[in-house]
């Protein structure tokens, strides 16, 4: 009967481990998630930012090209390679 008794107890505390791992594992389960959808957060962050950022390039890239071919029609000289083709004669712009 003592050693029945015994095995009973070991069983018990093993039984004890494997719920405090399963416990574990559910907890770090859910960290991982919540750093995944924070990952997710952040990726969306920076991709409208990233966006913001082309729209801003484009209208200075805009703005340049129309100041180059302005001073190019004062001047009448060709532009630089600023605009690609330097044989290009300038433009007028409205």
């Amino acid at each position: 009967m003592c050693c029945y008794f015994q095995f009973g107890y070991k069983k018990a505390a093993n039984m004890a481990v494997a719920i405090n791992t399963m416990d574990a594992i559910k907890k770090k389960m859910q960290a991982m998630k919540l750093e995944k959808e924070n990952a997710f957060d952040k990726a969306d962050q920076l991709e409208q930012k990233l966006n913001e950022q082309k729209l801003v390039f484009e209208k200075v890239q805009r703005s340049a090209v129309i100041t180059v071919h302005s001073f190019c029609s004062r001047t009448n000289e060709r532009p630089l390679e600023i605009l690609g083709n330097s044989n290009e004669p300038c433009r007028k712009t409205a």
